[in-house]
């Protein structure tokens, strides 16, 4: 099948106008995201990771990291559930001795594996 060269100028506008439909979009998604947040932190959070079948299964979470939404992910909600996932078990109420022994004691465990 021949491709159609369109004029330079009318492929960049296409183009602007995509990238102005999926900046008001994140926009959107991330007042949306705000609201939801303010009334039901949980929900929101819990949101964040649900497959979404439109998108094959994949979560909001994973959309958004895959358009580089930057403003969405910056969002407090994205951040905390992100935090919780990277962190598992070390949350925002544990305290920094807590903490520390867990990074102190998984130092321990890696330079004992590598040095010996």
């Amino acid at each position: 099948m021949p491709t159609i060269q369109l004029p330079h100028s009318v492929a960049v506008s296409q183009l602007l106008l995509t990238f102005d439909a999926v900046r008001e979009f994140e926009k959107n998604a991330t007042g949306v995201l705000g609201e939801l947040y303010e009334s039901k932190p949980v929900t929101a959070r819990e949101l964040l990771e649900q497959p979404l079948e439109s998108w094959g299964q994949r979560t909001v979470l994973a959309v958004a990291d895959g358009g580089q939404q930057m403003d969405f992910m910056a969002h407090e909600c994205c951040q905390t559930k992100l935090n919780k996932n990277w962190f598992g078990k070390i949350t925002t109420y544990t305290t920094i001795w807590q903490a520390s022994s867990v990074c102190i004691a998984r130092d321990n465990a890696v330079s004992h594996h590598v040095f010996h």
